[in-house]
């Protein structure tokens, strides 16, 4: 699962074509509902991912 969101967030961050939207972590915490220092957190690994809701609902952001 974590690999899968590695891999989504590698794509999120750089888009490819004209019409990909680069994703920030201000903009994933806010659209996820999560809050940024959770999100820098697992994004430089200073923290696992415990909480299964928030690591769902940034997933879902991702995904989309």
């Amino acid at each position: 699962m974590l690999a899968e969101l590695a891999r989504l967030w590698d794509q999120a961050v750089h888009p490819v074509g004209h019409h990909g939207e680069q994703v920030t972590q201000d903009r994933l915490a806010a659209q996820a509902k999560v809050p940024k220092t959770t999100v820098n957190s697992w994004s430089t690994g200073k923290s696992l991912p415990r909480d299964v809701d928030q690591l769902t609902k940034v997933g879902e952001v991702l995904a989309a």
